[in-house]
């Protein structure tokens, strides 16, 4: 599609998603994810600069709070359909995902008074089943973080000791801050005070917190202040993490958010509220930790029979 309705409705991604690039409400992975969705919903790259001129036309580009007709309103929202329709067949999760970069976007537009109706309004979101967080027993954590230990004190050579202790910090940083794989990837040592076990974290939307590590689990990386460590690619993080669950020999694969799950999940069935725990993840809302108040089978059992007032007779 490019004909002068799709040039001016392209000049307003273009500037929505500047706006999003530059903002700290959003991350860079969000900016990269908007920047997919609007292409496939423009049918076209949307990565081109603002003020490009795509033809020969002789509207010019770049005024933010330029109207558009009610010609190119009617099509964005045809096009919003059309890209739903398209999106039909991913699962519900990431279909939503696209819708709500096309609300994101829309509203935006109505907003900043570019359009006359709210279009966000007419896209619906598809009703998701919550799933239960995937995680991993206390047991089994407490058995990756003995194997890593080993590799570390076990080390031949300074390269293989580097390779062992920048795994026990990524696992350090997982399973004892709860950090999103992101965060962990990136994090720095300036922002790391052992002396205190806390590390300053920069999260979704460039939010910043403190997050509280292990003392037992913070020790060890004592070492690592004297070696090389470069931030780790998020794929490798991903095939490091992978590799811990077939080397302690778990029956199924493990990623980076298990382990996050798992922080979350040990911590309320201790006895952590959720307000707590909700700090601790950096979620911006308190409906983001309530999918780990599920609680295993037997956890459920346990509670029953310990404090049902029949039990007690």
């Amino acid at each position: 599609m490019k004909d002068k309705n799709s040039d001016v409705i392209f000049d307003q991604i273009s500037k929505y998603l500047e706006f999003v690039k530059n903002s700290n409400n959003y991350s860079s992975h969000t900016y990269q994810a908007y920047k997919r969705d609007l292409s496939q919903f423009l049918g076209r790259p949307v990565d081109k600069p603002i003020y490009e001129k795509v033809n020969d036309n002789s509207y010019v580009f770049g005024k933010l709070n330029t109207p558009l007709s009610n010609e190119d309103e009617n099509l964005i929202f045809e096009l919003a359909k059309k890209a739903s329709l398209k999106w039909g067949d991913l699962a519900p999760a990431s279909q939503n995902r696209k819708v709500a970069t096309l609300k994101s976007f829309t509203k935006w537009l109505y907003e900043n008074d570019i359009i006359n109706k709210d279009i966000s309004l007419l896209l619906h979101l598809r009703k998701v089943p919550q799933r239960i967080p995937n995680y991993l027993s206390a047991d089994e954590c407490i058995q990756i973080a003995r194997h890593l230990k080993v590799r570390v004190d076990q080390s031949p050579s300074t390269h293989e000791e580097l390779s062992a202790v920048r795994e026990w910090t990524l696992f350090t940083l997982l399973y004892g801050g709860g950090l999103r794989i992101s965060e962990a990837c990136s994090a720095e040592w300036k922002n790391c005070d052992l002396s205190r076990s806390i590390l300053r974290v920069k999260g979704k939307g460039g939010k910043e917190r403190v997050v509280p590590l292990p003392f037992k689990l913070s020790r060890i990386d004592l070492r690592a202040q004297h070696l090389v460590y470069p931030q780790l690619p998020v794929r490798k993080a991903f095939d490091i993490v992978r590799n811990w669950g077939s080397e302690i020999g778990l029956s199924r694969p493990i990623h980076p958010h298990a382990l996050r799950h798992s922080y979350a999940t040990h911590l309320l069935t201790s006895g952590a509220d959720l307000r707590s725990i909700q700090e601790l993840l950096g979620h911006t809302s308190i409906a983001a930790t309530q999918k780990y108040t599920h609680l295993s089978l037997a956890d459920l059992q346990n509670t029953m029979e310990k404090h049902h007032p029949i039990e007690k007779k």
